[in-house]
């Protein structure tokens, strides 16, 4: 039995290998092709004090850790070498290495910080990424969560101040934020993630409770039912199942 205390886990694409961050600052990689039987597939990967975010990029191939407020960083692995694991490091800006996601073509990386700003990242030179325009300004606390749509041209963000905003982010010089924050959570959200359709958002936060939304109207969101609540301490992760029919939560 571990004791070791996961902060995130993230699925590559083709859906057959995990990856784990933990508090001690160790990322795990799993083959879960066979889910009854997990293997570890290398030593654990090691660059932050904390693992705040992880997420696979590039058809899997790049997978993507924040170490958030313990050393406000961003590092690239190279997936297709985990032998010995090419790493890029991205002391991005202070304070934005919160919480990170890639797009679906794993060109643009999402990144939210304490700064209470996200930044957009273009990850086409992997050896060399650079800031997209300006910084998405909108929350007034710490962004906890970053999730795009699966088409790419929508991001949810979370944060410390209760609140999720989506972006318009089909320019990505020129982001827009669509209508007004929605403020249904009592407490910090702590987790965003789109359905695989892209219809419904799910929102994870302190209050402990899962929020869905109806986004098939981006500027008109509507909460689908009751919050869904039960035995769990605050709401730290909500992933959809690859046919939407299940949400997984993770919790304190």
């Amino acid at each position: 039995t571990s004791t070791t205390n996961f902060t995130e886990i993230s699925i590559n694409p083709d859906g057959n290998v995990l990856a784990t961050g933990s508090s001690t600052g160790h990322i795990s990689l799993w083959d879960i092709s066979f889910p009854d039987e997990p293997i570890q597939l290398t030593q654990s990967l090691f660059g932050h004090s904390n693992v705040s975010n992880v997420s696979f990029g590039f058809r899997g191939d790049i997978l993507a850790s924040s170490g958030g407020i313990s050393d406000d960083t961003i590092i690239l692995w190279d997936m297709k070498s985990l032998n010995e694991p090419w790493r890029k490091v991205i002391n991005a800006s202070s304070k934005t290495g919160l919480s990170i996601d890639f797009s679906p073509d794993g060109k643009t990386l999402s990144s939210g910080g304490t700064d209470n700003n996200i930044l957009l990242w273009d990850f086409s030179n992997l050896k060399n990424p650079k800031q997209i325009g300006l910084p998405l300004i909108g929350h007034s606390d710490w962004v906890n969560s970053v999730a795009f749509n699966p088409e790419g041209k929508l991001l949810a963000s979370g944060g410390k101040d209760n609140l999720i905003i989506l972006w318009d982010v089909t320019k990505l010089e020129t982001p827009k934020q669509i209508g007004e924050p929605l403020g249904d959570h009592i407490s910090e959200v702590k987790s965003v993630e789109f359905s695989p359709d892209g219809k419904i958002l799910a929102s994870g936060g302190c209050d402990p409770a899962v929020i869905l939304w109806d986004i098939s109207v981006p500027d008109n969101p509507k909460i689908i039912g009751e919050p869904l609540t039960g035995d769990f301490g605050c709401v730290n992760k909500v992933i959809f199942s690859p046919d939407g029919q299940i949400i997984i939560v993770g919790s304190n």
